[in-house]
């Protein structure tokens, strides 16, 4: 679906849009694999902080 929207907006905006040429799948996958592994790490030190059942 945002793929979609991203094209008809190229179409639509035409020249004044070239700046959004750095969102290739592969920086999306990137954006998400980092969000991920902060959301990871996060829960990774809130588990080992406040779970002190030994």
């Amino acid at each position: 679906m945002f793929t979609f929207m991203l094209v008809i907006l190229a179409i639509v905006g035409g020249k004044r849009l070239e700046v959004i040429n750095f969102l290739t799948p592969a920086w999306f996958a990137t954006a998400i694999i980092a969000l991920g592994l902060c959301g990871f790490l996060i829960k990774l030190t809130s588990w080992k902080l406040f779970n002190k059942i030994i």
